[in-house]
């Protein structure tokens, strides 16, 4: 095109404009930046008018296109030589010089003529700022004046004359209410093209816009505003009278102006004002984002990242002023950037979306052919109901103006991606160049790019984002910072020039911004908390490390659960989300949406698809059929606005024929959500998961006063069937209730019997101290902290309880709850080593309360607190509720009042005698006790003393019971198998780690018969839940290995061995071991000498809250004993490595022995599970090193050729 016209320039100046737009914008595309070199500003010159005179010479002017052509053959020189190809412009203006000329004179000469030459080409360019969105749009309009800038869909159009006229007016009213650099001004006007003309003013103010999408809650934009205090917010009269009538939203219309009125404030002086270049430094807009405390927080992003953006994404695409943009997402989604900005940098006219009309695929295609759009950006949730509404043969076809499609904002998943090419190659169409992108806001919109081609994803399996865009850098690392290996998950990082500034807040920004160990001193990288791996140096997405669910102790990825559901026939899009009903456990849900035109989707259909697709616990318990799935103003799929799911019963209808049929399906029916339920329907069949299933069996044990458990349920999933069960099984156990009037003397628990039996050897021992450890940051009240111990010590009996004997007989002395604060043994001590001794200082529990509590200063203005507790008087269970009331203690205290607990329906002395009154004597053969213990001495009997492993020295006589730990991981791939492994087998993910441990303890001593002990709760009535106490109980899993059984055969054993374990766990482990009377030694631990610890409840790792000004947060402490030789803890995690850690006695193992086991326990759960059909005894469980001492060969020694016979014959003769 080279009618000068259609440049909407002045063409008594531009007569000689020729090249067409695609030259344009690549010449234009390479002036954007802080400080264009000149030789690109003499291309742009000599692209958009040639004949142009540059310079003046002694012999006449320069044309641009002959001083261009001629600079840019020495520049190509110069930088071959690694020189800088602005000196070529000298050297190409030098015949310009008269001949003769001194040579210093010549140098300045040229210099000076570089200069002319310089300005002459910022002239024709129109700006003098390439280096920000003003900058840029003012060359824009300068060449494009006369075009269409903007359409919307009422009808409206802008040339960018018009539009940046209007923007100048609108700037100079800004200005004269205060805006500019380093400033916010709020944006909240419908979508329209009075929405770009605001966005354009505000950033020519040098001020940054701040989105206020009318579509978001009025409560988020209150939050905004508060939060980033803008000086005006532009509006229409509508929104000012619908925010006044809402105060309940805490909206501040005082800021509130229309454009009309900011217009009118302007005048001369202060359009005057308008700066001619705004630094790249300054913001250009603040977009807040969903924080994962729920506050929005504040994405600060300067001109100079969205310039550095402009660039890169001319140097991958072929935009030009040709092309026809939609502005599709709401201007509060950064994606909005890539649409606006990009498309008037390139002269490219803008179609502005109304909300109804992104919502509305048919409608959108509508628009895409009626405007004759060619680049469109959606996100993949949107692209999903695009390809639905021109899947159909009876539908519109994909309208052939569009040229290029970018997706961006989620995962893509590949296999739609598949069925678009399918779908088009069956209705005879070409399709436009797909594009997936990745970029958080954090980074500027897009940081990179795969060009989706057929072929390309039809043989990918993952959802490949491409490559970092140039000026950009990405990094997948591990929690030490580390490079992952190619093709190994991690954490992601992002770096280079299209960084944010960072958050409004120092906090958040300095935990995400982080400095950049690879990059340049003082460069920054951004922590993403996306999980992603590197292959050949592009990126593959796999999702937020939160976007990772746990449902049923099962690390879930909703993206594969979405995937099957989408697979199914006559599916054309799905989703799924974690529900939460009132009163029930979370259920997982699937919500597909079918084909325009085919036949309604079974719901049950699609859930039977899916279960060949996903294992049994991704697999939905309900699948819900929706016209179209709901998606957020960003369009991003709205998991939030996913409907609950209605649990039907499919069953025939069989109604209960006794009362304990009716009590039994009234209760089903209840747990699981339904109205009503059959009696022959299993629960599994309608939503039911072991969860509910737990919940089920405690009702019908409350109601009809039987004594079911878990494995009844399982056997006998109906109504009618477990009632049946019901009928054979004995009376249930009594419930826990208050004691009144209390007995003189209060006997102590079964497992306090023990507790205190040991502490009368040796009071100093601290094997059986529990230490919490809590570190206070903020201006720590230190005497309304004294207060609240001491009010938790006045709240938990056993706290402040003794235990003194008489005649050898212990009991309970409970201390009066007004002495506690007086009693409290507490003291502020010098250091945390101090402190931390007395996490190491034993109790003597007859005649103290078994409570210490030390706080010490540490970091300015942190402080550690440590509460250790005896073992007496509490269990790892016992450290949440405890910290807990702290807490709450603790911010009634600093505001001057007194703690208001809810009263604790029960103290431990009522369960300790409830226990004792239950449970009966273990002499008894007919009480609960006598029975279970029936049990246990057959399982035990003939048990081997001491479990004998390979220590670094002799066993002492006496242990000291001193321990150390050492840590590590399980990969989460190998997670999720024991998960996987688990479910295929009908076991747990404990029985799969029980069994792995088995497997590595009979290796390690050599023999078949393996005993682990576990913790149990110990708090099966709900009464027991908020209390300190002792209730946890230890079971004796004794299992046999045979080294030639495969690994699910041992699972078999071992399912079996811990189902009877647990139906066998009321009566305490101190009981068991008086009744199996195994062999006693000061020197190990009866009946077991490993410990199992999976998934330990109630910890107080993760507790961080804040209080009063003071957050509380989990401190580790050291290892202050060990009770066993050694003890594994395993935790699961829902979206990364599960971690673990080992406890050994120092009395038999160094570091380095236990970290060698652990190191084969690790491999062992992995190559078991990998292999679950194979012989235990053939899984590969040697370290690296030694698997490459045991393939040496050692030393060669010649070996004579002589047979056996010859040998003997030799030593006889004496040879």
């Amino acid at each position: 095109m080279t009618d000068s016209s259609l440049w909407g320039v002045d063409n008594t100046k531009r007569r000689s404009i020729v090249g067409d737009f695609a030259e344009v914008a690549d010449a234009f595309a390479r002036t954007w930046g802080a400080t264009p070199s000149t030789i690109d500003l003499l291309h742009l010159a000599a692209v958009i008018e040639p004949t142009a005179i540059a310079v003046e010479g002694y012999n006449g002017g320069v044309a641009f296109d002959a001083l261009h052509a001629r600079a840019s053959l020495l520049a190509g020189v110069l930088e071959r030589q690694g020189l800088d190809r602005d000196a070529a412009v000298g050297a190409a203006l030098a015949p310009t010089i008269r001949p003769g000329t001194p040579p210093a004179e010549v140098a300045a000469g040229t210099r000076a003529a570089a200069d002319r030459a310089r300005a002459s080409a910022v002239e024709i360019a129109g700006t003098v700022d390439f280096g920000s969105l003003p900058g840029i749009f003012r060359a824009s309009a300068r060449l494009f004046g006369n075009r269409i800038a903007l359409t919307d869909t009422s009808g409206v159009e802008l040339t960018y004359a018009q539009l940046d006229e209007r923007s100048d007016d609108l700037a100079a009213g800004l200005i004269a209410l205060g805006a500019g650099p380093e400033r916010l001004v709020g944006v909240a006007l419908p979508r329209g093209v009075e929405l770009i003309v605001a966005l354009l003013a505000v950033v020519k103010t040098g001020a940054a816009y701040l989105p206020l999408d009318q579509s978001h809650p009025k409560q988020r934009l209150a939050a905004i505003i508060a939060d980033a205090d803008p000086v005006l917010i532009l509006t229409d009269h509508a929104t000012i009278a619908a925010w006044a009538d809402e105060p309940a939203a805490k909206l501040d219309t005082a800021k509130m102006d229309t454009v009309e009125g900011v217009v009118a404030a302007g005048d001369p002086t202060a359009r005057a004002l308008i700066p001619a270049e705004v630094h790249g430094a300054h913001p250009a807009y603040v977009m807040y984002t969903s924080g994962s405390t729920g506050k929005p927080k504040g994405v600060s992003v300067t001109h100079a990242a969205v310039v550095s953006l402009l660039s890169a994404m001319a140097r991958e695409y072929d935009f030009s002023a040709d092309d026809v943009w939609t502005m599709f997402q709401s201007y509060a989604f950064d994606v909005s950037v890539g649409e606006i900005w990009v498309a008037l940098a390139f002269g490219g006219r803008l179609v502005v979306l109304d909300y109804l009309t992104t919502r509305t695929p048919e409608r959108f295609v509508d628009v895409l052919a009626d405007q004759s759009v060619t680049v469109v950006n959606l996100t993949p949730s949107a692209f999903y109901q695009l390809a639905g509404a021109v899947r159909s043969p009876d539908g519109p076809p994909m309208p052939p103006s569009v040229r290029t499609m970018i997706f961006v904002g989620e995962a893509l998943d590949f296999d739609q991606v598949r069925r678009w090419f399918g779908d088009r190659r069956r209705r005879g169409e070409t399709s436009p160049q797909l594009n997936n992108m990745y970029g958080p806001t954090e980074a500027t919109v897009y940081l990179t790019r795969r060009e989706l081609s057929e072929g390309f994803v039809g043989q990918t399996l993952a959802s490949d984002a491409g490559l970092a865009l140039p000026g950009s850098r990405m990094y997948v690392l591990d929690p030490q910072l580390r490079h992952r290996p190619d093709g190994v998950p991690g954490d992601l990082y992002l770096a280079g020039d299209q960084l944010a500034r960072g958050y409004r807040g120092v906090g958040q920004t300095v935990t995400r911004f982080v400095s950049d160990p690879f990059g340049e001193p003082g460069d920054r990288m951004y922590r993403t908390g996306d999980v992603a791996l590197l292959r050949n140096g592009c990126l593959e997405f796999l999702g937020r490390a939160d976007d990772q669910v746990k449902l049923r102790g099962y690390r879930i990825e909703l993206g594969d659960v979405e995937a099957a559901l989408a697979s199914a026939p006559g599916v054309s899009a799905a989703a799924a989300a974690i529900k939460s009903p009132a009163d029930s456990p979370d259920r997982l849900i699937g919500y597909v949406v079918g084909v325009p035109g085919d036949a309604a989707l079974d719901p049950l259909d699609v859930r039977r698809w899916a279960a060949t697709r996903v294992p049994d616990y991704m697999v939905p318990d309900f699948v819900v059929v929706l016209d179209r799935l709901p998606l957020n103003v960003n369009g991003k799929l709205d998991r939030s606005a996913l409907p609950d799911a209605v649990a039907t019963a499919t069953a025939q209808a069989v109604a209960p024929r006794s009362d304990v049929e009716e009590t039994l399906a009234a209760i089903f029916a209840d747990v699981l959500g339904l109205d009503e339920i059959s009696v022959v329907e299993s629960v599994f069949d309608v939503g039911g998961n072991s969860l509910l299933a737990a919940r089920i069996v405690a009702r019908a044990c409350d109601e009809l006063g039987v004594d079911l458990n878990l494995r009844d349920l399982f056997e006998a999933p109906t109504a009618r069937l477990l009632a049946e069960r019901a009928g054979h099984v004995g009376a249930g156990i009594e419930p826990i209730s208050v004691v009144v009037p209390r007995p003189h003397r209060i006997p102590l628990s079964f497992a306090q019997q023990r507790m205190w039996f040991i502490n009368q050897f040796d009071p100093d021992d601290a094997a059986y101290n529990l230490p919490v450890v809590v570190r206070l940051t903020g201006d720590v009240d230190v005497a309304a902290l004294r207060s609240a111990v001491a009010d938790v010590v006045a709240r938990h009996e056993i706290l402040r309880t003794t235990f003194p004997a008489d005649d050898g007989v212990p009991h309970q002395v409970v201390g009066a709850a007004e002495d506690a604060g007086a009693q409290l043994d507490w003291a502020i001590v010098d250091s945390a080593a101090e402190l931390f001794a007395q996490v190491r200082r034993g109790f003597d529990v007859g005649a103290q309360w078994p409570v210490r509590a030390r706080l010490t200063g540490v970091d300015g203005d942190a402080w550690l607190l440590a509460v250790v507790l005896h073992h007496i008087g509490a269990d790892g269970l016992s450290l949440r509720p405890l910290v807990a009331d702290v807490v709450a203690a603790y911010a009634a205290r600093a505001a001057g009042k007194a703690p208001q607990f809810a009263p604790l329906p029960v103290q431990f002395a009522d369960f300790a005698m409830w226990q004792h009154r239950v449970l009966g004597s273990p002499a008894d053969d007919d009480s609960v006790a006598g029975q279970q213990l029936s049990f246990w001495r057959q399982r035990l009997a003939g048990l081997p003393e001491v479990l004998d492993l390979p220590a670094d020295r002799p066993r002492p006589l006496l242990a000291s019971h001193r321990g150390a730990a050492v840590e590590f991981d399980v990969a989460a791939e190998v997670g999720d198998r024991v998960a996987r492994v688990a479910s295929a087998h009908g076991v747990t993910p404990f029985m799969v780690v029980h069994a792995a441990l088995a497997v590595l303890l009979s290796r390690l001593s050599a023999t078949r018969d393996i005993v682990v002990a576990s913790p149990v709760a110990g708090r099966g009535q709900a009464v027991l839940e908020p209390l300190v106490g002792m209730f946890v109980n230890t079971l004796v899993l004794r299992t046999a290995v045979d080294p030639s059984a495969s690994f699910a055969e041992l699972l078999s054993v071992v399912r079996g061995v811990d189902l009877d374990a647990f139906a066998h766990a009321d009566v305490p482990f101190e009981a068991v071991v008086e009744s199996v009377d195994p062999v006693r030694s000061q020197a190990f631990s009866p009946l077991a000498q490993v410990m199992l610890s999976f998934d330990p409840a109630g910890s107080v790792e993760d507790v961080a809250v804040p209080v009063a000004g003071v957050t509380f947060a989990h401190e580790p402490a050291p290892v202050a004993a060990s009770q066993w030789d050694l003890s594994f803890v395993l935790t699961t995690s829902e979206a990364a490595a599960w971690s673990g850690s080992l406890i050994y006695a120092t009395d038999l193992f160094d570091e380095k022995t236990a970290r060698t086991t652990v190191d084969r326990f690790v491999r062992l759960i992995d190559a078991l599970t990998s292999q679950p059909t194979a012989a235990v005894g053939a899984a590969q469980w040697l370290t690296p090193s030694e698997l490459a001492h045991a393939g040496s060969t050692g030393p060669v020694v010649a070996v004579p050729a002589v047979t056996l016979a010859d040998l003997i014959g030799g030593v006889g003769r004496g040879d």
